[in-house]
């Protein structure tokens, strides 16, 4: 039975001590990318797109703000409501302009200043926009 004890420590005591080590992979990424935070409803209010660019992934640093940036919506009606920017990398919607309607179909364009970039322009697909389900 002391016997039996002995093992079950020795057992914890080599399942506890074999701790989790970080492993950081060997990567060579460069190359930054747009992150590109927000959300378009039919709900009266400002709607906010937030626009950053990609952190290296051993770096723990805040993402860094996309700014001076022209966002636009466009709609399948030929609409294109510009976005303003509010704060480092944040761009709203005038709320007295811009409401979504479901049914419709929205795009998101943005145009960086990063002019040095061979491709600073980005559109998303165009969306429709669906109701929202009630909730049970």
């Amino acid at each position: 039975m002391r016997l039996v004890r002995y093992i079950i420590i020795l057992s914890v005591l080599i399942i506890t001590g074999s701790c989790v080590s970080k492993f950081f992979p060997e990567i060579n990424e460069t190359q930054e990318m747009i992150v590109v935070e927000g959300l378009i409803t039919d709900q009266p209010g400002v709607n906010t797109v937030k626009l950053t660019r990609s952190m290296p992934l051993n770096e723990e640093n805040n993402p860094k703000p996309l700014r001076g940036c022209t966002v636009t919506i466009a709609d399948d009606d030929g609409n294109i409501y510009g976005l303003t920017e509010s704060g480092a990398g944040i761009y709203r919607t005038n709320p007295s302009e811009f409401q979504g309607v479901v049914g419709k179909k929205y795009q998101l364009k943005i145009l960086t200043n990063d002019i040095s970039s061979p491709n600073n322009s980005y559109e998303s697909v165009p969306m429709e926009m669906k109701p929202v389900p009630a909730i049970d």
